[in-house]
C-alpha cells in the first residue's frame, strides 16, 4: 500500500514538473515548448521602407525570431519609398486579405515621424497591425473601430524599436495584448487621394508603378460596376485612343497592344502584352485617368 502511494506522489510530482516548464515567462516574453507549439504556424509579414542593401531588416528579423522563434515571416516589401505611407497603404490593401487569422502585420514605413514616436497596436478581422502614429492606419483602413486602436507600451527590456515590436508579436501571439499596450484616446489620420466621381464619369489617380510597368490606379471594380450601371465606357490616358473594352488577361490583345483590366486586388490597371506601360505611355505615379460613360 505504501509503495502504490509513493508511485502516485512520484507520478504527480513529475507531472507538475513537467507542467510548470511549459509555462512561458512574461518578464522578457519568451515562450517555452507548450506555449509556441499552439502558435507553430503563426504568420508575422513584414512591409518596410528600410531597403535591402543594409542590415536592417535582417536586425528586424532576428528581434522577431528571438521572440518569437517558431514563427514563419513573410517579406511583403523592403523597398516601399521612403517616408511613403500612401504606398505603403496600398501594398497593405492589395496584400493583406491574402492571409488567415491570427496573422500579424508589421508596418515599419516613417516610423521616425516626429521626436517622441509612437507605435499602434489594432486589431481588424482577427488580424494584427503593428504600425507608426503617422496616420498609415487611416490610409490602410476604410472604416476604424477606435475601441480597437492601442499605443504600444514601452518594455524595459526592450533597448530599441526592432526588439520592441518582437516582444510585441510574442505577447499577440500569446493573447496578451493588454500587456503591451493601452487604449488610446486620439491617433494620427490622413486623407488618402480619391476617385473624384461624377454622374457620367470617374477620374482616377495613379497609385502604383510595378516592377514590370503596370500601371495601377486607385479605380476600384465595385466602384467602376456601380458607376457604370450596365453603360458603355471609354478610358482616356494621356493623348492616347480610348480604351472602350476591358481584358481579362494579358494575353487577350496582340504583343505591344495596350490593355485594362482589374488586376488581383480588384484595381484598375493599364497595361502593354509583354511592353512596359509607364514608359512607352508616359504614365507615372499621381497621374490621372478618365472613364467616361456613355
Amino acid at each position: 500500500m505504501l509503495l502504490r502511494f509513493l508511485h502516485i506522489v512520484l507520478f504527480h510530482t513529475i507531472l507538475i514538473w513537467r507542467l510548470s516548464k511549459s509555462y512561458f515567462a512574461i518578464d522578457n516574453c519568451t515562450f517555452a515548448s507548450a506555449s509556441e507549439s499552439s502558435f507553430s504556424m503563426a504568420i508575422i509579414t513584414l512591409t518596410t521602407d528600410l531597403g535591402t542593401t543594409d542590415y536592417y531588416v535582417g536586425k528586424l528579423k532576428g528581434c522577431i525570431l528571438t521572440h518569437n522563434p517558431s514563427t514563419s515571416i513573410v517579406d511583403i516589401s523592403h523597398v516601399i519609398p521612403l517616408h511613403d505611407i500612401a504606398k505603403a497603404a496600398h501594398f497593405a490593401r492589395a496584400s493583406h486579405q491574402s492571409f488567415g487569422p491570427g496573422t500579424i502585420h508589421v508596418l515599419h514605413v516613417y516610423s521616425a515621424y516626429n521626436s517622441s514616436p509612437v507605435l499602434l497596436l489594432y486589431t481588424s478581422n482577427d488580424q494584427h497591425y503593428i504600425l507608426p502614429n503617422n496616420g498609415l492606419i487611416s490610409l490602410i483602413f476604410d472604416t476604424i473601430d477606435s475601441s480597437q486602436v492601442r499605443e504600444i507600451l514601452p518594455h524595459p527590456s526592450s533597448t530599441n524599436t526592432f526588439d520592441l515590436i518582437g516582444h510585441v508579436c510574442a505577447c499577440i501571439k500569446n493573447g496578451l495584448i493588454e500587456e503591451c499596450s493601452k487604449p488610446i484616446g486620439e491617433y494620427n489620420q490622413k486623407i488618402s487621394v480619391q476617385p473624384v466621381i461624377g454622374p457620367n464619369e470617374i477620374r482616377g489617380t495613379i497609385i502604383h508603378i510595378d516592377h514590370m510597368e503596370n500601371v495601377v490606379t486607385n479605380i476600384s471594380r465595385d466602384l467602376f460596376d456601380t458607376q457604370r450601371n450596365g453603360r458603355r465606357y471609354e478610358i482616356y490616358f494621356r493623348h492616347n485612343e480610348p480604351i472602350t473594352q476591358l481584358s481579362t488577361s494579358y494575353s487577350d490583345v496582340a504583343v505591344g497592344e495596350v490593355l485594362c483590366m482589374f488586376n488581383d486586388s480588384n484595381m484598375l490597371e493599364l497595361a502593354i502584352n509583354m511592353g512596359k506601360a509607364s514608359s512607352l505611355l508616359h504614365l507615372y505615379d499621381g497621374e490621372t485617368i478618365q472613364i467616361y460613360f456613355l
